[in-house]
């Protein structure tokens, strides 16, 4: 009976050293697995990473001053960037002038970003660097201002992929009748410009003077260049009404000749000139509240960020080319509008010094 007692617990223990040896094996395999899926689930992710990181693409955008109209652009441009997965270099020159800005397009080239946006300082002396980025294989877009003719279409800035920004001839004119309302059709009117030869601001005046030619009792009686210097802007405006005392209204054709133009009327305690505005910078829609602006006509610069950065985008992920001219619109500020919410989003953002 002992030994057969014994016999059945020797028996016992080995089935039991089996199972444990079953289980051992098992517990060692479930691990050996789970750690194998870990791993392959970590190299997948950090595949995935690197695909990402390899296919992320870098643009240069370079504003052509520091102003509230190029802080706003730049900010729609961030935007739009953050939900495309785009990294974007900003550069801005430390004044309005081709010298400063042209080095600033050289280092982005040299650096190789994928696309580059450029509000070009001088139409024509950006051309060649602008050109020189094509070459190295970096498409252009222009944004608020032109390369060339203003015609991407032929001839020596034909490389250019599209422009975007408004219809500064349009604009023009719109500030035209707004003039013309708020002087009753009648009176004279004096402008207050950036530089001479700049397409853009070129058109705004020529639209203007194109509506306020079409009233007998109205017409342009000056026209005088800043430098985009407000300062001198305002030391200008004032020699001029100084000595043109029928003067009924001034008008600047950006942020810093509107504003300078602006404050030389008010220090002069003119308050029979009316004042216009072309840009809707917080000075402006303050000093429109304030009564010393009657109209602030505003561009669209966060919409020319936004779709000058989608478009750049969408032609490198898929070729997807953009129309040669978008045009970004305006809106115009007046006392009866000034505070509607829905017009609040067209302030731009930042402060002009």
């Amino acid at each position: 009976m002992k030994k057969t007692l014994l016999l059945l617990l020797i028996l016992s223990l080995s089935v039991a050293m089996v199972y444990v040896g079953i289980a051992c094996k098992t517990t060692a395999a479930e691990e050996t697995t789970a750690a194998e899926e870990t791993t392959a689930a970590e190299e997948t992710t950090a595949a995935e990473e690197t695909t990402a990181a390899e296919t992320e693409y870098t643009f240069g955008f370079v504003f052509g001053v520091d102003d509230p109209f190029y802080t706003t652009m730049g900010i729609a441009a961030q935007k739009k960037a953050d939900e495309l997965g785009i990294k974007i270099i900003f550069q801005t020159p430390s004044k309005w002038n081709a010298d400063v800005q042209v080095p600033i397009v050289e280092a982005l080239i040299a650096s190789k970003v994928d696309f580059l946006i450029l509000v070009p300082d001088d139409a024509n002396a950006l051309i060649p660097v602008a050109k020189k980025a094509f070459d190295a294989g970096i498409n252009v877009i222009t944004v608020d201002v032109w390369l060339g003719d203003m015609d991407y279409s032929e001839g020596d800035d034909s490389f250019v992929l599209s422009h975007m920004g408004s219809d500064n001839f349009e604009a023009g004119q719109a500030m035209g009748e707004a003039i013309a309302e708020i002087l009753d059709h009648k009176g004279n009117v004096y402008t207050m410009s950036t530089l001479p030869g700049e397409g853009d601001v070129e058109l705004r005046y020529e639209g203007c003077s194109d509506v306020i030619s079409k009233y007998p009792e109205m017409q342009m009686i000056g026209l005088d260049y800043c430098d985009n210097d407000p300062s001198k802007a305002q030391e200008m405006t004032r020699a001029f009404i100084e000595a043109n005392s029928e003067v009924n209204c001034v008008w600047g054709t950006n942020v810093y000749s509107a504003q300078g133009a602006a404050m030389a009327v008010q220090n002069l305690g003119r308050t029979d000139i009316k004042c216009a505005a072309f840009d809707a910078t917080e000075f402006a829609i303050e000093k429109l509240r304030e009564g010393l602006f009657q109209m602030v006509l505003a561009q669209l610069p966060g919409e020319m960020g936004s779709m000058s950065v989608e478009a750049a985008y969408n032609f490198l992920k898929d070729g997807t080319k953009p129309d040669i001219l978008v045009k970004t619109g305006y809106k115009v500020f007046t006392s009866d509008n000034v505070d509607d919410p829905d017009m609040q989003q067209y302030i731009y953002k930042g402060v002009s010094e």
